[in-house]
């Protein structure tokens, strides 16, 4: 497969690539870049930057860089063509593929489009056929409007198979396709729908691709739900139900609300709290954290008030604290879940929004109900119970604030307790302003004039007549600098993509990305200047000594005369370097 250079270039010059990677990580301006946590490893301090002149991205922690292409091939963990199809649609530019047995439509590909044929055939058997009358009536029941349930793009699975069958053969697809989806499954001849009579819930990836499907039976039998099983294109720890939908409000509020199930995120959905997702049942795993984290920087666990919920809630809050998202949590009415309350309308669900408490106060008052903390073993056990997630706080305020509340409910002094914590082996050193960390690496002479003259493109015809490619020491730079040479171009620095084109390797983006995140703030005309004469002289004395070997060799023969060529070449680099 070739795409044109011409194309990805154009994708390339009309996409900001700030605004791409913001939808995935919070990024904040510093001076003409953008910094931000890097979404490819685990840290506290900001080490990922974004050059939106030069259209690059670098980490300097984990030193993994590239272009916007290289970033949702990453992210997305898709191949070149699909990052170029994807970002060629959103900037509005026609690829013509220039490969004849090119196959466009990979597995995934073929997957995803299958999976959106099938949404879309059960919901026009809900919406718009006498089959889909049970779930019409199951909506209407629960008081979700059409409006919101074609919002989630809900459907209902007929018992008789057949037509989908044909929908999806005439299509051009599989049974072997409808398998490997898991919506169907294999019986001794043809396949087996999985969610007959069922309504269905699509769930998607963030971008609102249909990745999975959950059922909910109608009326008496179990299981109550059932849900496609994991896939090629389907992990559930790696997705949170309804963020397509909600990861705008949850970036606009820089909060989400998590729940447990479909059900819970539709009705909250149905009365105004657009920033609710579920977390595909009780255990939020560190893949949908880092989802979270990527719009917002609170998070409200809402799961049931029962046991589960309760044990859900504690593991829930380690796993969001160890992202450094803000947690809290609320306490349902006795008997009560989110779908329920959302039954009594917004007001009552935002009352008790209103009330929502923090992990470690959560945790004192179901203690409280638990233990007999009138006791000095009570109390201990309060103690040694809720100090380990007080110490899993990174925000001293925060952390401080806790601290005197378990002081007043356990009877221990304050002091004390802020001792012992300071003690712990594994305490949490927290900045509550990190400062963004650049690279130490230096740079070397041919590298610094490399990244300078990417910035500034207008330097290189003075540049130029001072050095050439072939005065690059290093074969791996004198490979960029040729490349470089080739380029016409004064309007604006020269990204990243221009540079590497395509099918470059994961090695070449980093360290190009690497050379060119080189910090040139206070770098002017004459630092260029200056770097491309120090080169030059560089190879210049080289010259001269390889000369004024030959030199002393002839001169020890007698062969040396006044207009020897050695000679006149040796006066002559002698000359230049002096200027």
């Amino acid at each position: 497969m070739k795409i044109p250079e011409s194309a990805i270039n154009e994708i390339n010059n009309r996409i900001e690539i700030a605004e791409v990677i913001g939808r995935y990580l919070q990024l904040r301006r510093a001076g003409s870049k953008y910094v931000g946590l890097c979404p490819f490893h685990n840290e506290k301090t900001p080490s990922f930057s974004v050059d939106p002149d030069r259209r690059f991205w670098y980490c300097f922690g984990c030193k993994q860089g590239g272009n916007v292409f290289q970033f949702l091939m990453k992210m997305e963990g898709m191949g070149f063509p699909e990052a170029v199809r994807k970002l060629a649609e959103e900037a509005g530019v026609e690829i013509k593929w220039e490969a004849d047995n090119f196959k466009q439509d990979t597995a995934k590909q073929r997957y995803l489009q299958l999976l959106d044929r099938v949404c879309k055939y059960y919901s026009h058997i809900l919406f718009e056929t006498g089959e889909g009358a049970p779930g019409r009536e199951y909506l209407l029941q629960r008081r979700i409007s059409k409006s919101v349930a074609e919002k989630f793009r809900l459907g209902f699975a007929p018992l008789n198979i057949a037509p989908l069958l044909k929908v999806v053969h005439e299509a051009g697809f599989s049974d072997e396709e409808l398998v490997n989806c898991g919506i169907f499954v294999k019986k001794e001849r043809g396949v087996r729908e999985l969610l007959s009579g069922r309504l269905i819930f699509p769930i998607t990836d963030f971008q609102g691709r249909v990745v999975a499907m959950g059922g909910r039976i109608l009326g008496n039998g179990l299981p109550k739900y059932i849900n496609s099983p994991e896939t090629e294109i389907y992990s559930k720890r790696c997705h949170l139900y309804g963020l397509n939908v909600a990861r705008g409000p949850i970036s606009r509020e820089n909060k989400a609300i998590v729940v447990e199930g479909y059900l819970d995120v539709i009705s909250m959905h149905q009365i105004g709290f657009d920033c609710c997702v579920a977390s595909l049942g009780t255990a939020l795993t560190t893949e949908q954290a880092k989802l979270l984290k990527r719009y917002a920087t609170q998070v409200i666990l809402a799961y049931d008030g029962d046991s589960a919920g309760a044990k859900a809630i504690i593991k829930g809050n380690d796993v969001l604290e160890e992202e450094g998202l803000q947690v809290t949590t609320v306490v349902w009415p006795e008997g009560e879940d989110p779908d329920s309350m959302a039954a009594r309308g917004r007001q009552a669900v935002e009352e008790v929004l209103k009330a929502k408490i923090g992990i470690v106060k959560f945790v004192i008052q179901r203690q409280l109900k638990l233990t007999d903390t009138t006791t000095p073993e009570g109390k201990e056990n309060l103690v040694k119970l809720v100090l380990p997630f007080i110490e899993k706080i990174q925000d001293p305020v925060r952390r401080d604030a806790y601290v005197r509340e378990l002081a007043y409910y356990s009877g221990f002094a304050e002091s004390k307790l802020a001792l012992y914590l300071r003690r712990r082996k594994h305490k949490i050193d927290y900045h509550p302003f990190p400062e963004f960390k650049a690279h130490t690496r230096l740079l070397n002479t041919e590298e610094k004039l490399f990244s300078l003259c990417t910035a500034h493109p207008e330097w290189l015809e003075q540049v130029k007549k001072i050095i050439s490619p072939s005065l690059i020491g290093d074969e791996y730079m004198r490979h960029w600098f040729e490349k470089l040479w080739l380029l016409d171009k004064q309007d604006g620095p020269i990204s990243v993509t221009e540079l590497l084109g395509e099918g470059a390797s994961e090695d070449d983006c980093a360290k190009l990305t690497e050379i060119m995140a080189y910090d040139r703030l206070d770098s002017n005309f004459e630092d260029a200047i200056q770097l491309a004469s120090n080169i030059r002289n560089e190879n210049l004395k080289k010259s001269l000594d390889r000369i004024k070997y030959q030199m002393f060799a002839k001169m020890a023969s007698g062969n040396m005369a006044e207009d020897d060529p050695l000679y006149l070449e040796y006066m002559n680099l002698q000359k230049i370097l002096r200027g």
